[in-house]
């Protein structure tokens, strides 16, 4: 994703992240891990990519990608992702699936739900 360039660019970055999901402050931060639900799409800001939530312990939420990739991130570090995000992540998944299909059995992965 570009990042924005200027101020005003920024704040509707920052008013699109917001509208998406209910929870965060009005910076964008969710204030409680409490308030990040399973199966939200989310935005790692230490790794620039969106991902589903797939558990949340403590403070560490776990995040995964239609490819199968998952990892453990800070709730702090997150934001909801954007609708254009949440569309990257669906088209991913959807792109990965039919990937798959076409592999020989012996090498496909399990496919994960979209």
């Amino acid at each position: 994703m570009r990042r924005a360039k200027t101020p005003a660019g920024k704040e509707a970055l920052r008013a699109a992240a917001i509208a998406v999901t209910p929870g965060p402050c009005p910076n964008g931060v969710f204030a409680d891990p409490a308030a990040i639900g399973i199966g939200s799409v989310l935005y790692d800001r230490d790794r620039d990519m969106p991902g589903r939530v797939r558990n949340v312990d403590g403070q560490v939420v776990e995040l995964e990608r239609p490819t199968g990739c998952a990892w453990r991130v800070h709730y702090r570090r997150l934001r909801p992702a954007t609708e254009r995000e949440q569309r990257q992540l669906t088209a991913l998944g959807r792109l990965h699936r039919q990937q798959q299909k076409r592999l020989p059995p012996g090498r496909r992965r399990p496919l994960l739900p979209p």
